[in-house]
């Protein structure tokens, strides 16, 4: 019975990547009475016409940092039931066994919306941030939620498709499932000159998304037929949820995965 009120940067990760000494795109977000809109800063220009980097700085990745972190933030300070006079608790799915990084991370904390001054107390709580990942397997299993279609095509994480550290079997994976997707990252690897990933070893160039899918094999598993017309459509027609008997592992899972730094 929970609503699902989307947000998004306008534009989105594209139209901040080819951005040329511009502003940075409005945040627009449904308040359950319609779309508002935020604003951003006219005068803080940006010159990207760049990939995101796959690092942990986030001023240089800025994927996670426009396009999710700031976008949640402007919601809280923007939209008027947070304005001021309210408590609100974030939650958010970080794992510390997902990265180095995030074996720093902090389960309780204070989010960078909260303002006294207004009375709008935010805390963002990591609720899964120490378990492992059979445990959330496990929880999925018994509640019977049918897994995303990214895992039963063999993905080890659910992200964007052509996410910037996706490795070899990705990128073959995203050749297969989505070649339009992959056609058009392979044109603006040629458009701006550079490349989504960055070199493997210094001196050397940086390899392409076709050289990175040459290199790797689809895990699209020969049973998944269905799981591929699913996952590239915009209308969900499957189960959502399944008895716990009949609940099935995905082919993605404990494969590892490559996710944030």
């Amino acid at each position: 019975g929970l609503p699902l009120l989307l947000s998004w940067r306008e534009g989105g990760i594209l139209g901040e990547m080819l951005k040329d000494n511009e502003p940075a795109s409005a945040i627009s977000f449904q308040t359950g009475k319609g779309i508002q809109t935020a604003p951003t800063d006219p005068t803080a220009l940006h010159h990207r016409r760049h990939f995101p980097l796959p690092i942990k700085e986030l001023q240089r990745r800025w994927c996670s940092s426009m396009v999710k972190i700031d976008v949640g933030r402007r919601i809280l300070t923007n939209d008027p039931r947070f304005a001021r006079n309210v408590s609100v608790l974030v939650l958010t799915g970080e794992r510390r066994q997902e990265s180095p990084n995030r074996e720093l991370y902090a389960r309780v904390l204070v989010h960078a919306s909260d303002a006294p001054r207004w009375n709008r107390r935010v805390t963002q709580v990591r609720p899964v941030l120490g378990w492992k990942e059979d445990r959330v397997w496990d929880i999925i299993r018994r509640s019977g939620i049918v897994a995303h279609p990214c895992y039963h095509l063999g993905f080890a994480r659910a992200s964007c498709m052509t996410c910037i550290f996706n490795e070899e079997a990705e990128w073959a994976t995203v050749r297969d499932v989505a070649p339009s997707h992959f056609r058009e990252i392979a044109r603006l690897e040629r458009e701006l000159g550079t490349t989504v990933k960055i070199p493997e070893k210094k001196g050397q160039p940086a390899p392409t998304v076709g050289q990175l899918a040459d290199r790797g094999t689809s895990t699209v598993p020969a049973h998944a037929q269905a799981w591929r017309r699913q996952a590239m459509s915009e209308t969900w027609t499957m189960p959502i949820r399944v008895s716990p008997s009949d609940w099935v592992l995905p082919a993605g899972a404990f494969t590892g995965g490559h996710g944030p730094t």
